[in-house]
């Protein structure tokens, strides 16, 4: 899936739309507003790229991230160097592409796409990680559990700033998906959807919080709890893609990736646990059953990236 995932991002840059200047305005820009000054004197050289050559830029983009899942694909099942390759280049695309996932700015939230697509990419690439001794693929999967209990309970923090609880907070999260660009029925969803935030955005913030809570909770104790709790996410990682990432901005044709709902529910069918795992006692650490049932990770990897404006 990691794979697959790399190359649909690589041909997603082929999209007629992402060589207008629209693409700069709607893609690349958006992560920066609101960042620190320092952090502005790097990504300006990305927006620079993109303005005075988008040609270039994104054909450059399309052959780096097919490649990468290429060389994904046809790796020998023990050699972890593309898988090397994907962390620094998921790296290299948070900071300049994706501007930190926007935690710098304030107005950070697990409803449009933070921490940001390309994050969940590298712990994707890390459940996709060739073992190397027995016992990888379980201690992978307790690490790999950790991060999606992170990435919910960072959820929950995000929300809790300020400016969510404010009367346009969270309407306006999803009133910025609206654009000439879009379908009318997704243009149509946004406003309704902002309208019933806005009516009570206090009782509206306070339950996404705590949904993004109990489930970061429920991951993090295990056993039954973070079965239902891995269970409520997916639904509710839906939608969230559905009204505050507009389906990934796929309907528009022109985005990076489907953005970090998706991939949010292919992390939970990960971490899922065995009926062994109901009975056990502990958290995160407890112990897990092997990604395939017999001990070994498969052969492609299992899962893979997206996330709001990588490039």
């Amino acid at each position: 899936m990691l794979a697959g995932l790399w190359i649909v991002d690589g041909l997603l840059q082929l999209l007629p739309r992402m060589y207008t200047m629209f693409m700069v305005q709607s893609v690349l820009r958006p992560p920066t507003t609101g960042e620190p000054a320092w952090l502005s004197h790097l990504t300006q050289a990305i927006l620079v790229a993109g303005s005075e050559h988008l040609v270039a830029f994104n054909r450059a983009l399309t052959l780096i991230q097919v490649g990468l899942g290429l060389a994904l694909l046809l790796r020998g099942r023990y050699r972890s160097w593309p898988h090397w390759l994907s962390l620094i280049w998921c790296a290299a695309v948070w900071v300049f592409g994706e501007a930190f996932g926007g935690l710098l700015t304030g107005q950070a939230s697990l409803v449009t796409g933070a921490p940001g697509s390309v994050a969940l990419y590298a712990v994707l690439t890390w459940a996709a990680w060739p073992p190397r001794r027995p016992g990888d693929v379980a201690g992978r999967r307790r690490g790999v559990t950790a991060a999606l209990a992170a990435t919910w309970t960072l959820g929950a923090i995000l929300q809790a700033f300020p400016v969510f609880f404010m009367p346009s907070g969270l309407s306006q999260l999803l009133l910025g998906n609206v654009n000439s660009y879009q379908p009318a029925w997704v243009n149509a969803l946004m406003p309704w959807g902002a309208a019933h935030l806005a009516a009570d955005p206090l009782a509206a913030n306070v339950l996404l919080m705590a949904v993004m809570a109990f489930i970061a909770a429920g991951i993090w104790v295990g056993g039954r709890p973070r079965r239902a709790a891995l269970l409520a996410s997916m639904p509710f990682a839906a939608l969230l893609w559905v009204f505050g990432q507009a389906f990934g901005m796929l309907p528009m044709a022109m985005t990076t990736d489907p953005n970090t709902s998706p991939l949010l529910v292919a992390l939970a069918l990960y971490t899922w646990p065995s009926t062994h795992d109901t009975h056990a006692r502990g958290g995160v650490g407890s112990r897990l059953h092997p990604v395939d049932g017999g001990g070994h990770a498969p052969a492609n990897g299992v899962a893979g990236r997206g996330g709001g404006g990588d490039g």
